[in-house]
């Protein structure tokens, strides 16, 4: 995903202001989950950290991250 998010955003390059790119960057990226040609266009599902607490099926996770 490193390559995909060079070709997306790539003022991630520069350091100044890095940390808000990269939070609009997150932002943009949970808003295009399944756009085709977009950053997040491979993820199929989000879903929130309750769900995997409360007993689902937690054996096709293959990450979890947090975000506020």
């Amino acid at each position: 995903m490193d390559e995909q998010i060079k070709v997306h955003a790539p003022e991630l390059q520069d350091t100044r202001g890095a940390r808000t790119t990269f939070r609009k960057m997150l932002r943009d990226m949970y808003m295009s989950v399944g756009k085709t040609g977009a950053l997040a266009a491979n993820i199929k599902c989000v879903v929130s950290v309750s769900m995997l607490t409360e007993g689902w099926d937690c054996h096709t996770v293959s990450s979890v991250f947090g975000y506020r």
